[in-house]
């Protein structure tokens, strides 16, 4: 009696275990690079065992899907993932490591904590045109523009 309680006690053990080794990673919460960073990654769940993959900036979260096409992200080449709070998303110009820094998709970005634009003589801020060109360029490589300032006469991207 007592091995058929410990057969079973053992079975039911691995049953929850391969259940929970089964059940698909959650990947919802905003990610950044670095957590005090006021600009980051949201990843939503969707439909389908999919995620949305926005990037968010001064200007709000790109839509889902816009960024980045909406993905299972394990299995995806286009990311790798390290443990529940570490991911990396492969872009043109190499990885880039995100840290999960809360499972909040919304959560408040604190703008006082990024540097401030150089604002020294010949410097303005671009035009919301210039700003949109080299946002449509800049999305196009999967990088979003934080700050945009004319320096000189030349673009810098804070």
């Amino acid at each position: 009696m007592k091995s058929r309680l410990t057969a079973f006690a053992f079975s039911a053990s691995c049953l929850f275990l391969v259940a929970a080794c089964n059940r698909p990673a959650d990947f919802t919460g905003f990610w950044k690079a670095n957590c005090t960073d006021a600009f980051g990654v949201q990843i939503k769940k969707q439909a389908s065992n999919l995620f949305s993959v926005s990037f968010c900036g001064p200007g709000g979260c790109f839509a889902p899907g816009e960024w980045l096409p909406n993905t299972p992200i394990v299995g995806d080449p286009k990311y790798r993932v390290f443990n529940p709070t570490t991911i990396e998303i492969g872009q043109e110009q190499g990885w880039i490591r995100y840290t999960r820094c809360t499972t909040d998709t919304n959560p408040p970005l604190d703008y006082a904590t990024m540097p401030a634009p150089n604002t020294g003589t010949g410097s303005a801020t671009a035009s919301e045109p210039i700003r949109a060109t080299l946002g449509a360029k800049l999305r196009k490589t999967h990088i979003a523009p934080l700050a945009l300032t004319l320096h000189a006469g030349k673009s810098e991207i804070f």
